[in-house]
């Protein structure tokens, strides 16, 4: 590979690569004079290649290239080709021209290089947006009807110039046109086309790959003094677009970022000939190199194979339509508001000088009245009011959609495209003006400044994905209240609960379960803190659609219609399948005294295994108080919150699953409560914080939740949510508050979400820093400001990074949690925006595997399982529907969004797996990361679980088989850990044990032979449940997808 300084020339590498270029064939499109393909093909020029071909729209101006080209290099053979991307008749004349050359026998290289950039919004002929047109669908096209030609070269390539700009939007599957302009924004628009060419590349590099073909994508640098700039003047708007998306690039300094002409080409020239690129076909380069995903921007809607090959599909059935006889659609010459209006109009698109005028004056009048608003109502008040109205329309809509004619199968819509929209409901309060956002890398406000432009998405046109599939509308979920996401009480008491225990050492800890009584006879229900197996609805609280036991709560117990359970099926006996309860005697039942040495090491063992991942303590300040060197403000509290690090140290550092901890713990419980809640300090914070995840991970969820409820009231009333200016806090202090709040945010977050309960965390008003990225040790009491941030990983890290998480993701739980369930082009938008940009923004010293005795590898595991399980939860929905339908062989329309969300939801579920197993076999265990990785491990689990249990004949079964297996292994390498993994294990056994045979052939019966271990009643309990429940699932919607997987002999291109 040739070495070259990052300011390399296009010229000089030209003459690097001579040796190369000498004597190939290559067409340059976009090579008109002023722009980088005329200097790309200037360049090689000098290298004396046998024909550059130059195809552009302008006869005229590839004519001024030529002369230029002949005059400097008269021996230079070239051809002309009119090319106009924007036309499809153009582009299929254009190939016919080139196929019909005889003697041009074949194209070495195809370089990609029109584009337009930021235009107004404007529809082709064909009656698509003109910059995805332009710089993606006549690519696609040209390239592969020329394609018999590029594959006749020996070592043939195309390269797609893309840029950094497909940060500003991915795909918008459903809706590219952005509903004719009604929602366009330049950026946005070119943004997606910039996404298009990078998985275009990608595609052909999979698809064709084995036939020799190389495909790269590249970002030239921001050149702005070429003809594609020309017009753009400053750069306000693109500004504002980063600062919409969550870009750093909206905080930049732009007079620093242009390069000039000749260095953005010298990377068109390292995409066409560098010979060691073989080993990375795909790739996206930037600066003559491969780009870099950790400090380089490379969105990850960008970078995906499965979205890559949705793409492909979609672009071919949209491409390969017959071209339209019709004349295009006059350009309407007014805004839409002023055509409402019926009044004069500038006609600057899509909204004129004059409606943004007035738009500007409505926002200080709303401004205002949002101002007297808050005087005299609530947050909460407000959004009642503002609900209101809303609800009434989707009441009023819901009549018509269930009329037969709305149930019938609808075709699937083509890019062109634009079906109309469902508004994303606002969740959090309190919008801030996007132009006055935090530097992103020093402040959480950044995010929640996201959140409140993604939960007001209707208001902001830039950002608002179409939500009109088949399945956006009400109606879609509508017919879907029969699926028991959520279980309703039988009974005003059945999500009361109660988690006391008169004797914690009598029982095995992970068996501490609430007491039903079913015919008359005792049934103990499973209680467990990640709340993946509290199946039953009576006595247990509330989980919600979004908790870890929804998914396997409808597999056993959902009905259509409201249906009762077999009478011959009690609940008891479901609740059974659990109980598994160990010898007693194993149990440690009292133990009267603790030595101060005993303590000591307890306490040791909190600060090796649980203190690097939830560093809510200061080591030092309670070592010292523990020594006696430093004073304690109150040591009756300080005694409470050691005896708490205590037991957490037992639990953590434990091999087997004993209870050591439990009599430490409840001499805590007992002081807890006696005058603390009249009380307010740091340590009670710190206290109550770490007793509510010791409770969760002791299985008591319900009483954990209360426990963190506390924690926060009491932070709030500390103010630990203010970073007060003026304050006379030493530094050390300052980061004591911020660390116990974010370590809070860390805790009571994953936690709510786990149980698919409403948020606590507060929304808005929320104006604290992130810790310092510094070492614990580096800041002391003497200190009197904090040490420099450090370029790594400390043990803060994490909690900054996963604060991140749930700050940009909260919006996404708020919408999965509310009614009617998202459509999955709605989901997908919030992916991309929240998830993704949280993704492009997470440090890249912390997307590296760390090594095996790294303290800091449970959080990195965590923060990696914890977006992938979002995305389950997401999309699990689609996936359910379309695993039933492709096991009954059921032929129905789809839409592009459902398919990409039947796919991620198997990718995340994949990924999960696999990382999970990775980290399991490569790391020493212990009993805290067994808590979490068996509830990811499940959850992820159920997906394959799910796929073969309906069709174990599938292509993609062997991979199901593999993940589960893989599954299995790990759930059985943690029993001594963690109990709940042999009954997650039995589960999975039990759901899918005649299928887990590599041929796939046996199939579920009533006969419990079948089943390990497993009562004949308890085996039909299972089925029927798990039956009826995917018959109601796939009753439930209008249509039912059903992805049509890509072949693997796809012929790809003959299409045409």
């Amino acid at each position: 590979m040739v070495k070259h300084a990052s300011k390399t020339s296009v010229h000089q590498l030209a003459k690097e690569y001579a040796s190369i270029i000498k004597g190939k064939t290559i067409l340059t499109t976009g090579a008109s004079p002023g722009g980088l393909g005329a200097l790309f093909v200037e360049a090689i020029a000098v290298s004396e290649p046998a024909l550059c071909i130059l195809a552009g729209r302008s006869v005229e101006k590839l004519q001024q290239t030529a002369s230029t080209l002949s005059s400097k290099h008269p021996n230079l053979k070239t051809k002309l080709l009119t090319l106009d991307l924007s036309s499809l008749s153009s582009v299929r004349s254009a190939a016919e021209k080139v196929k019909g050359w005889s003697d041009v026998p074949k194209i070495d290289v195809l370089v990609n290089n029109a584009g337009i950039m930021a235009t107004d919004f404007k529809l082709t002929e064909d009656g698509f947006e003109s910059q995805f047109a332009s710089n993606h669908l006549g690519h696609f096209l040209f390239t592969n009807l020329v394609m018999d030609k590029i594959l006749a070269s020996e070592e043939p390539r195309v390269v797609s110039v893309s840029s950094n700009g497909h940060r500003l939007g991915p795909i918008r599957w459903g809706d590219p046109n952005f509903s004719n302009g009604d929602l366009y924004n330049k950026w946005s628009a070119y943004g997606q086309s910039k996404t298009a060419n990078m998985l275009f590349a990608i595609s052909l590099a999979e698809k064709l790959g084995s036939r020799g073909l190389q495909a790269y994508s590249l970002h030239p640098g921001a050149v702005l003094d070429t003809s594609l700039a020309n017009h753009l003047g400053n750069l306000d708007s693109l500004v504002e677009a980063d600062r919409a998306m969550g870009d750093p690039w909206g905080w930049v300094d732009w007079s620093t970022v242009p390069v000039t002409p000749e260095v953005g080409a010298a990377t068109h020239v390292y995409a066409a000939f560098d010979p060691d690129l073989k080993e990375h076909n795909g790739a996206y380069l930037n600066d003559c190199r491969l780009a870099d995903s950790f400090t380089d921007t490379v969105r990850p809607w960008a970078t995906s194979s499965t979205e890559a090959e949705l793409l492909w599909r979609l672009t071919k059935a949209t491409s390969s339509q017959p071209p339209r006889n019709e004349p295009a659609a006059e350009e309407p010459t007014t805004c839409r508001e002023c055509r409402r209006r019926k009044v004069k109009c500038d006609g600057v698109m899509p909204v004129c000088t004059i409606c943004r005028k007035q738009l500007t004056l409505l926002e200080e009048r709303l401004e205002k009245a949002e101002t007297v608003l808050r005087r005299h109502y609530t947050d909460s008040q407000i959004a009642e009011m503002l609900e209101g109205p809303k609800e009434g329309l989707i009441t009023q809509n819901k009549a018509p959609e269930a009329t037969p004619q709305m149930t019938e199968p609808t075709p699937a819509p083509t890019l062109a495209q634009t079906p109309g929209l469902v508004s994303l409901p606002a969740t959090t309060p309190g919008a801030d003006n996007l132009m006055h956002l935090p530097t992103p890398t020093t402040d959480p406000g950044l995010y929640l400044a996201g959140q409140a432009n993604i939960a007001n998405l209707t208001a902001d046109p830039f950002l608002l994905a179409p939500i009109g599939e088949l399945e956006a509308s009400a109606g879609f979920w509508a017919g879907s209240q029969d699926v028991p996401f959520e279980i309703a009480p039988a009974t005003a008491d059945d999500f009361e609960w109660n988690e006391q225990e008169t004797s914690w050492g009598t029982y095995d800890p992970a068996s501490w379960s609430i007491t039903n009584h079913v015919d008359g006879n005792p049934s103990q229900a499973i209680m467990d803190g990640m709340a993946s197996l509290t199946i039953g609805d009576q006595k247990r609280g509330y989980y919600g659609a979004a908790s870890g036991s929804a998914l396997l709560r409808q597999i056993l117990s959902a009905r259509p219609d409201g249906q009762e359970v077999d009478a011959d099926v009690a609940l008891h006996e479901i609740e059974s399948l659990f109980q598994q309860h160990s010898d007693h005697s194993q149990w440690f039942r009292s133990q009267a005294m603790l030595t101060r040495v005993a303590v000591e090491n307890l306490i040791d063992a909190f600060f090796v295994f649980y203190h690097p991942t939830f560093p809510i303590v200061h080591e030092p300040t309670f070592r010292a108080q523990y020594a006696g060197t430093l004073p304690c403000a109150n040591k009756g509290h300080w005694n409470t919150l050691a005896n708490i690090l205590a037991a957490l140290g037992s639990f953590a550092s434990s091999n087997v699953a004993d209870a050591t901890d439990l009599p430490i713990f409840q001499a805590a419980q007992k002081s807890l409560f006696s005058n603390y809640l009249e009380v307010g300090n740091l340590t009670i914070v710190q206290a109550f914080s770490l007793s509510s995840n010791y409770m969760q991970k002791r299985n008591k969820p319900n009483t954990g939740f209360n426990y963190g409820g506390l924690a926060i009231r009491l932070a709030i009333g500390l103010g630990l949510h203010k970073d007060l200016e003026g304050n006379s806090l030493s530094p050390l202090q300052s980061e004591t508050r911020r660390r116990i709040w974010w370590c809070l945010c860390v805790l009571d977050v994953g936690a709510t979400i786990t149980y698919g309960r409403p948020l606590n965390w507060p929304q808005a008003g929320v104006e604290t820093a992130f810790p310092q990225n510094i070492h614990e040790k580096d800041l002391t009491h003497d200190s009197t400001h904090c040490p420099p941030e450090v370029e790594g990983i400390t043990m803060y890290t994490y909690i900054r990074v996963q604060s991140a998480y749930h700050l940009s993701t909260m919006t996404v739980y708020n919408r999965l949690i509310t009614s009617p369930f998202p459509s999955a082009t709605e989901l997908i938008t919030l992916d991309d925006v929240c998830i993704g940009s949280w993704l492009a923004q997470v440090p890249y010293y912390y997307r590296t595997v760390p090594p095996p005795d790294s303290e800091y590898a449970l959080g990195m595991g965590i923060s990696e399982w914890r977006y992938r399980n979002l995305r389950i939860v997401m999309y699990r929905p689609f996936l359910v529907r379309w695993a039933r339908s492709s096991a009954q062989n059921t032929q129905q329309n789809l839409t592009s969004s459902e398919n990409l969300a039947v796919f991620r939801c198997l990718d995340a579920a994949k990924e999960s797996v696999t990382h999970i197993q990775g980290y399991w076999t490569s790391r020493s265990h212990s009993r805290l990361a067994s808590f979490y990785i068996l509830y990811f491990l499940f959850h992820a689990t159920l997906i394959p679980v799910h796929c073969l249990r309906q069709n174990p004949h599938h292509a993609l079964a062997p991979d199901w088989r593999s993940q589960i297996q893989a599954s299995l292994s790990v759930m059985g390498g943690m029993t001594e850990l963690n109990p709940n993994s042999s009954k997650c294990r039995d589960i999975t056994l039990k759901l899918c044990w005649p299928h887990l045979d590599g041929d796939g052939t046996q199939t579920y019966s009533e006969n419990p032979s079948f089943m390990p271990n497993v009562a004949e009643t308890e085996a039909a309990s299972i089925i029927s449940g798990y039956n009826t429940w995917c018959e109601s699932m796939t009753n439930a919607g209008i249509s039912v997808p059903t992805y049509e997987w890509a072949d693997e002999n796809d012929s790809a291109l003959g299409f045409f």
